[in-house]
């Protein structure tokens, strides 16, 4: 299960992995502020206080973007490539979310970095044998970190993204 605390606008959001609703309630009164109800079971959420947005994968493979003031949908783009989602981070622009997943059978980890108004693909970046163990984003949105772990116990490795250039270093 997931539970995320917005500080930014006081929420607790509870998102059980396989259940079909996300409950959110206001965490200095402890009302419950709304339920949001999905057509399949969620994998993966993430929240952007910078950005005031939530993200929800689904195992369909859409994925639902809200504006956190209204909890009005900002956005669905369809990522069927969901096999194992490991990782999911919204940037705090709100212009772009980072997804990794993990394809199982076949040991090959993808990362890929999408525009939320669109769902263009930006930058894609693919490894075997590893799990990303976190993307994020620097304040402007324009650059990407993510982070590798190889094998059980065994070497990181991190990659810098530049999102203007999609030059990686």
């Amino acid at each position: 299960d997931d539970m995320v605390l917005h500080r930014g606008l006081k929420y607790a959001i509870f998102t059980p992995v396989n259940g079909s609703i996300s409950e959110i309630y206001d965490y200095s009164t402890g009302n419950k502020v709304r339920d949001l109800l999905f057509n399949a079971p969620l994998v993966k959420s993430s929240v952007s206080e910078e950005a005031r947005l939530v993200a929800y994968a689904l195992m369909n493979g859409d994925i639902l973007v809200y504006n956190l003031d209204d909890f009005t949908l900002k956005s669905k783009i369809y990522y069927p490539n969901i096999d194992i989602l490991n990782e999911m981070s919204i940037s705090p622009t709100g212009r772009f979310i980072g997804i990794a997943s993990i394809f199982s059978g076949k040991g090959l980890t993808e990362t890929r970095i999408l525009e939320i108004s669109s769902g263009y693909i930006v930058y894609t970046l693919r490894s075997g044998s590893s799990n990303v163990k976190g993307i994020r984003f620097n304040p402007l949105s324009t650059m990407a970190v993510v982070g590798w772990q190889f094998g059980s116990g065994g070497g990181e490795l991190f990659n810098l993204i530049d999102l203007t250039t999609r030059n990686i270093n």
